[in-house]
């Protein structure tokens, strides 16, 4: 590598220790294209082997994205939903947005925790009318959970607590005191 790198063959190092490296994104463009072309199958298969290292090695939104350029919706929904709370609360609702705009809309509805999360964008962006319909989609999803066999009394506990505050921060944007109150108490309670 050390060699590649001096002779100026298109590797560009990414940390001072020389552990991580990259092609130029030039050349990575041209090797990604002409892998596009050839043999496409393999390059969905290699995206697919990187989301799972990417994964592994705690990298989750490379993973995400890997999932996603593999052509596999139904992986890149699932790590989302893994990571999307975190993703939030560290203030990148874009991203979260960006990705579960990639999803097919029948995957994000086996997705609760995404749909909160866009729920508290729409919010945001003083949409509330689809923030309900996502919340409704959810109070429909926890139903369909609590009386399914396989539910969780902690996953349906959070996602419930999740519900009462996505409520509660809509319910403030709409100036609904009255209502900000009742959800706030639900939520200390």
């Amino acid at each position: 590598l050390a060699v590649i790198e001096k002779s100026g063959l298109f590797l560009l190092p990414l940390d001072a220790e020389r552990n991580w490296f990259r092609y130029h994104h030039l050349f990575g463009d041209f090797l990604q294209r002409r892998l596009r072309e050839a043999a496409p199958e393999t390059q969905r298969t290699l995206h697919a082997q990187a989301s799972e290292w990417y994964w592994h090695a705690g990298m989750h939104t490379d993973a995400i994205e890997h999932a996603l350029r593999a052509g596999n919706a139904e992986r890149a929904a699932h790590l989302l939903e893994l990571r999307c709370q975190d993703m939030t609360y560290a203030g990148k609702f874009q991203l979260v947005r960006k990705y579960a705009a990639q999803v097919p809309e029948h995957i994000l509805q086996r997705s609760p925790r995404i749909m909160l999360t866009m729920a508290w964008l729409l919010t945001r962006n003083l949409r509330f009318e689809e923030t309900q319909a996502l919340l409704n989609a959810v109070r429909a999803h926890i139903h369909a959970m609590r009386h399914g066999q396989a539910a969780d009394a902690g996953e349906l506990h959070e996602l419930e607590y999740l519900l009462r505050h996505r409520e509660m921060v809509l319910a403030a944007a709409q100036d609904d005191a009255a209502e900000v109150e009742q959800q706030c108490q639900h939520l200390i309670d």
